[in-house]
């Protein structure tokens, strides 16, 4: 049971942290003064000539010079350069620093049904990037951890890690090829339809490289896609074999897409994928090699910077060897819209459909997700946001199994200066599964956050 005692060392940190982040804000507000003071007595208009001619990767904020705002920003992705980090300039490359810390009340840490049992988590965020400041060609590197601590439930602590570096070469005007390789070390959620239910989260590794080639020809372009996962996972205590989960996914995909005017166009895209098991069958006597592709066709469009994004829909086969897995027919359906209904205010709407690997003895599981999110911008450095989630879940061969998964949040996004912003957060989840066992089953929980965030 938490303790007031549990509470304090956290808070402290919080309270140490906050209490710079403010003695910066008063610095920079203190030496904004003096500048006003110095542009009185004849000093050059710093702020005008950055008005004129933007600082690279900084842009224009012109919401109160133009009727609506540019097209593809929404009150969240807007440029902010009073504060947004500039980085540090390093032999041609930016390189951004952050430290994020955040506290974590979760009221149903394991999410369960009866026996909830709650708890205190600290996170540390620490990262670097590492961004090219070229004309052309692109190079980006970028290291981050995420580690988190519980107060009470010390087998729930996790060290996450991710590497990942990533270019685009320009080859021509209309052409670009891109590249990323990325590794991750993760733990599974105890939400997850996999969770084992062990004494300790699941962990793996994340290992993807992937290409893209893109041309443009007048009004047709093409990206080709070509890429490679490797998943490795490690055994859960107490002795709970992983192995049989470990697998390479291969994907091979080429889309095509004409404008048929401005900012107006219409897409296929096709796309094949071959998933190999390391070892053979797995604890449960299954063979889960498989091959499969997707077809989908779509729309993609932008109305004036108002209203825009795109839709799809399509089919999607899955084939497995195994004769006790039945192959996968489903339909696809798809899309995001974006709409700035004000210069403040920008509603988004989502609907994303996939197929997952299972531990289960259905083939796969396709998960649709449904999510409506509200983003209001209440002062220039306070940003608010109100979302809503719907996940649906549905085994595929063997015995029927679904479940649905709703969520509801709210973010308070406080931006002190260059240096630290604030985010405080609410979010309520429930599942409600038709037959539970392993990872399904049905839960409430309530999870409370603060996180402060530090950068350059």
């Amino acid at each position: 049971m938490l303790t007031v005692r549990d509470f304090i060392p956290q808070f402290f940190i919080i309270a140490l942290f906050l209490a710079v982040g403010m003695l910066f804000n008063s610095s920079v507000q203190s030496f904004a003064q003096e500048d006003d003071a110095e542009k009185k007595n004849g000093a050059v208009n710093i702020a005008q000539s950055i008005f004129d001619e933007p600082a690279e990767g900084q842009g224009k904020d012109l919401r109160d010079v133009i009727p609506g705002p540019p097209r593809g920003e929404t009150v969240l992705t807007r440029p902010r350069p009073e504060t947004d980090a500039i980085g540090i300039p390093v032999q041609g490359f930016l390189f951004f620093p952050t430290l994020a810390i955040e506290q974590i009340y979760d009221q149903n840490i394991f999410l369960t049904e009866n026996g909830k049992e709650n708890d205190l988590i600290t996170t540390y965020n620490p990262g670097l990037k590492l961004t090219s400041d070229w004309n052309n060609h692109m190079l980006n590197f970028k290291a981050e951890a995420l580690i988190g601590r519980y107060a009470q439930v010390n087998n729930e602590n996790y060290e996450d890690l991710n590497v990942s570096i990533d270019g685009r070469i320009d080859v021509a005007r209309e052409t670009f090829l891109f590249g990323i390789l990325d590794f991750a070390k993760l733990h599974e959620n105890r939400g997850s339809p996999s969770d084992t239910g062990s004494g300790s989260p699941t962990q793996y590794n994340v290992t993807t490289a992937a290409i893209e080639l893109f041309h443009k020809i007048n009004r047709l372009s093409l990206t080709f896609d070509l890429g490679q996962t490797f998943f490795n996972f490690y055994d859960s205590a107490p002795l709970v074999n992983q192995d049989d989960r470990d697998r390479t996914k291969s994907a091979v995909s080429l889309r095509a897409a004409y404008e048929i005017v401005p900012k107006y166009e219409a897409f296929v895209r096709l796309e094949g994928n071959d998933v190999s098991y390391d070892s053979g069958p797995d604890d449960i006597g299954l063979d889960r090699d498989s091959h499969g592709y997707e077809a989908v066709a779509g729309v993609e469009a932008d109305f004036d910077g108002i209203i825009f994004g795109e839709v799809l829909a399509g089919y999607r086969q899955q084939f497995f060897g195994d004769p006790n897995l039945e192959d996968i027919n489903t339909l696809i359906f798809g899309g995001g819209l974006k709409w700035n209904v004000t210069n403040l205010t920008t509603i988004s709407g989502d609907i994303k459909n996939n197929l997952h690997e299972t531990t289960s003895a259905a083939s796969g599981l396709v998960s649709t997700v449904y999510t409506v999110a509200v983003d209001h911008e209440l002062l220039r450095n306070l940003l608010l946001n109100v979302n809503f989630d719907f996940t649906y879940d549905r085994y595929e061969g063997g015995t029927y199994q679904e479940a649905d998964k709703y969520g509801a949040g709210f973010n308070a996004h406080y931006l002190m200066n260059r240096y630290f912003d604030v985010n405080f957060s609410y979010k309520y989840k429930t599942k409600n599964a038709d037959r539970e066992g392993g990872g399904d089953r049905d839960y409430k929980s309530h999870i409370i956050a603060l996180r402060l965030n530090a950068k350059i």
